[in-house]
């Protein structure tokens, strides 16, 4: 396997476990009503969330990519001896 294939694999992994971790942290956290009846939530943890999940569907799609690259290059370099 190609190094940039293991990057965007584990790039990937990490950033899949980074939105799991806010949606958990945004699911602990309990809203506050200050003393003028303003609800404060963490919404930032849905926007954090969604990004790093595009994120890691974006180099899951590349590490695949180059995964299905590597096996036909492989598949190719066998036929040729």
């Amino acid at each position: 396997m190609a190094k940039k294939t293991k990057v965007f694999t584990f790039i990937s992994i990490v950033s899949l476990f980074v939105a799991v971790v806010c949606v958990l942290v945004f699911n602990f956290i309990e809203p506050t009503v200050d003393a003028d009846g303003v609800v404060h939530e963490p919404f930032f943890l849905l926007l954090l969330f969604l990004i790093f999940l595009f994120v890691s569907i974006i180099t899951l799609i590349f590490a695949l990519y180059g995964r299905v690259k590597a096996k036909k290059q492989e598949a190719k370099e066998k036929a040729e001896d």
